[in-house]
């Protein structure tokens, strides 16, 4: 172990790096050094081959080779070299070592690389600290190589030192000569021996004759081609130094008891069970195993029957308060997103406030630059105000008021004097093509009782008409927690008088509040469903043409627990979205940014608050976030939507399809003594279910060669989530000391997980008649979309 003593911190590693590349980069380490491609594009060109790699693409290049790093664009990587004696005590000397994403595109390689991504967390937070977990990490990653990447000889127990060398030049000529005619007479020449000593050495130390090691060698890398790649099976055969494909297929059966092709077909079945296939023991999440169920379903549809699809998933988006849009970090982080969102509609709360719109001396005049500098910046991105009037209203009513006193307070409160100011000078200041657009919504208050809220409503929506002619008010912001008796009676005054609302708004959430009960998880996965469905209907018993708005949506409100940083809540959205998208006319998730102006009581009580936003308070982006990303991808037209699929098209030759594995959380979890309360759990709050396999075939299509390009959203893909349980395991600290840690990462790290934890794309193409097949297994909480046009 003494060459341990001169590596940092004593660890297998020579050097880890996490770094933009700008200009042509050029190796030739001792070390096994793997390559994990972060963002960006880069070519890799290696002695005998040179290849480009995309986003989360993997390469191995072994010790001595020289390799060239060709980046394209803006490319990120990460790159660990690991000492080649640690990798030869953990796998044995003389063998061959294969890890290549883009030469086996077929090849699951999820698993190694969520390790790679640990070490190199890991290492960026100190390798010093992390030693044992680190080095646990590796031990991982050697026994992972050896069971999926590793051709090894059976050597001779007890080799002599001076024949060591020897063997090593053996293996290493027929590594980079196997595909070539190559004889015992030309590899003993080579090596300036005699064909009779050679396989003599041969059969003393490798316990083989060179012609039978020579096919081994052979049949290792077609056997990989067979199941990693689609490539002709006779290429493959030529490829990897057989005469002709009959002679191929003869030794292929002869090892593997069947031809090539048939064990390719029955490869890609099994591999339907491993195909993204996560390393989630340290996370506690239940994978695949042997005795496993695996729900198939094969989807054929005809892609010319279609019928419209709303675009209302993110065109509205919360952000909470207005002094967010005084930061000029938010503003960027805002548009740098509506690039991916798309939204129109910005819902911002506390602008009728008089710490936001302040009167100052000495005239006692009302202050309106925030306001102006704000309504400016959405005027020149061409955002739509949606003002909440209701978050003030909360102090102007005192419990057990009459009506006429409820009147009276808003007549000659200082919210209706400065309501009647805000309109004024927004009228005067802004284009009335621009103001005739905006929304208002006021919230009925839990207080109030139903006629309060009706003859306030009108009120304030004569005054808003009077000033902004042609602008929406709506509410009263249900909250689906509650009986909908209760919105049955909001609606009937409502409608009572004149002045019905521009639209009925709700806050949709799976939570629920039973009587005499504390607020739970509804068991009803489709609850969200149920309920727009009844709230659309009882809208229609007073009026046809009124818009469902859903103000405020959301899973799980338990700060205490990360279930909006989990991959759950990728699929939840995707599965909700799609639901509710026939149902609601628009949508405004909560909450776009956990980044505030303003402290939250929330964060204040709970040692760690997680957030419930798209992008968390590092301006890393969620899962939520890339949920609406794909979302974002669907056409305008559904060809066939499932329960847990959706097939779109968008133009002649663009489709879309969408799948996704929904598991729901299960209810009686989080209420069984704090069992599932640390963070590293979450997964276990989740009901468990089989992997799906999913089979599409497109019948109707244009032939012609199509660029298919694939987007999975999974947890090695997407989640910061899951790095910090990973990292959390393997730590011997307290969960509270280690909380601490990731509340204030260091910029290294932050930068590291900005580039990481994005979803997966690859792009494939395929050739096609009539019909097109694609197919995939997604596991519990996964999101794969795939975008699929033909090539001109």
């Amino acid at each position: 172990m003494n060459w341990y003593q001169n590596l940092p911190s004593n660890l297998p590693i020579i050097f880890f790096h996490s770094m933009e590349i700008h200009e042509p980069l050029t190796f030739q380490h001792e070390s096994y050094d793997f390559i994990y491609v972060v963002s960006g594009k880069l070519t890799i060109g290696l002695p005998e081959q040179e290849a480009q790699y995309f986003i989360s693409d993997i390469c191995l290049v072994s010790p001595m080779n020289k390799a060239t790093l060709i980046p394209g664009e803006s490319c990120n990587i990460f790159h660990l070299g690991i000492h080649p004696y640690f990798v030869e005590q953990c796998l044995g000397n003389y063998g061959t070592l294969i890890c290549d994403s883009v030469l086996e595109p077929g090849n699951n390689y999820t698993a190694l690389k969520e390790i790679l991504i640990n070490i190199g967390t890991r290492y960026l937070e100190g390798p010093s600290e992390n030693h044992l977990s680190i080095l646990s990490l590796m031990f991982q990653l050697m026994e992972h190589l050896k069971k999926e990447n590793y051709f090894k000889p059976v050597l001779y127990e007890k080799i002599p030192e001076k024949h060591g060398a020897r063997i090593n030049k053996i293996i290493d000529y027929i590594d980079h000569h196997y595909n070539e005619p190559i004889t015992l007479t030309s590899l003993s020449e080579a090596l300036y021996l005699t064909p009779q000593y050679l396989s003599k050495f041969f059969h003393k130390y490798l316990h083989k004759n060179f012609k039978t090691y020579l096919l081994e060698k052979r049949l290792f890398h077609a056997y990989r081609d067979v199941s990693y790649t689609d490539d002709p099976i006779t290429e493959i055969a030529i490829r990897n130094g057989f005469s002709d494909v009959t002679a191929f297929s003869k030794a292929f059966r002869a090892s593997y008891q069947m031809t090539p092709s048939r064990f390719r077909k029955n490869k890609h079945v099994h591999m339907l069970a491993e195909e993204y296939k996560q390393l989630d023991e340290y996370s506690n999440s239940v994978l695949l195993s042997e005795n496993s169920c695996l729900y198939s379903s094969q989807i054929d549809v005809n892609i010319h029957e279609t019928e419209g699809m709303r675009s209302n998933f993110s065109t509205l988006l919360n952000i909470s308060s207005a002094k967010n849009l005084l930061s000029e970090n938010y503003r960027r982080l805002l548009l740098e997103s509506r690039k991916s969102l798309g939204f129109q509609y910005l819902r911002i709360q506390g602008i009728l406030s008089s710490s936001f719109i302040p009167r100052v001396l000495p005239d006692y005049n009302y202050y309106f630059l925030d306001l102006d500098d704000i309504m400016h910046f959405m005027l020149d991105h061409d955002l739509i105000p949606f003002i909440d009037l209701t978050r003030m209203s909360h102090t102007f009513y005192e419990p057990g008021g009459s009506l006429q006193d409820s009147l009276a307070s808003l007549k000659n409160n200082r919210f209706f004097e400065l309501l009647k100011a805000f309109l004024a000078f927004c009228s005067q200041s802004y284009p009335k093509e621009w103001t005739s657009q905006w929304v208002f919504e006021l919230w009925k208050l839990p207080r109030e009782t139903p006629q309060q809220y009706a003859s306030d409503f009108r009120l304030i929506q004569d005054m808003i008409h009077s000033y902004l002619p042609g602008v929406s008010l709506g509410g009263p912001g249900f909250d689906s927690r509650e009986d909908l008796k209760d919105l049955e009676e909001i609606l009937r005054c409502l409608y009572k008088g004149d002045g019905k609302p521009s639209f009925i708004s709700a806050h949709l959430s799976l939570m629920r509040k039973p009587q005499s009960s504390k607020t739970i998880v509804s068991m009803d996965q489709n609850l969200p469903l149920n309920l727009a469905q009844k709230i659309r209907k009882m809208i229609r018993k007073y009026d046809l043409h009124t818009p469902f708005y859903i103000t405020e949506w959301n899973s799980i409100s338990l700060p205490e627990l990360p279930i909006q940083y989990s991959c759950y809540q990728s699929a939840y959205i995707c599965k909700t979205c799609l639901d509710l998208n026939s149902v609601s006319d628009l949508m405004g998730y909560w909450l776009f940014s956990d980044t505030t102006t303003q402290s939250s009581p929330l964060k204040q009580k709970a040692f760690y608050f997680w957030g419930s936003g798209l992008i968390n308070k590092d301006n890393i982006a969620m899962p939520a976030f890339y949920a609406f990303q794909m979302l974002g991808r669907l056409g305008t037209e559904i060809i066939k939507r499932g329960e847990n699929f959706c097939i779109t098209r968008k133009g002649p030759d663009h489709y879309q399809i969408m799948c996704f594995n929904y598991a729901h959380p299960r209810s009686s979890c989080l209420y069984e003594n704090g069992k599932y309360s640390s963070f590293s759990n979450v997964y276990k709050l989740f009901e468990e279910v089989p992997a799906v396999s999913f089979r599409f075939l497109l019948h109707g299509i244009t032939p012609g060669k199509y660029r298919v390009s694939r987007f999975l959203l999974d947890r090695s893909h997407g989640s910061i989530l899951d790095i910090w349980i990973g990292g959390f395991v393997r730590s011997n600290i307290s969960e509270t000391e280690y909380l601490m840690d990731i509340k204030l990462p260091s910029a290294s790290q932050l930068n590291y997980l900005l580039k990481a934890c994005i979803p997966e794309e690859r792009n494939i193409y395929f050739h096609a008649d009539d019909c097109l097949e694609v197919e995939t297994s997604i596991l519990a909480h996964n999101v794969c979309v795939w975008d699929i046009i033909r090539q001109v």
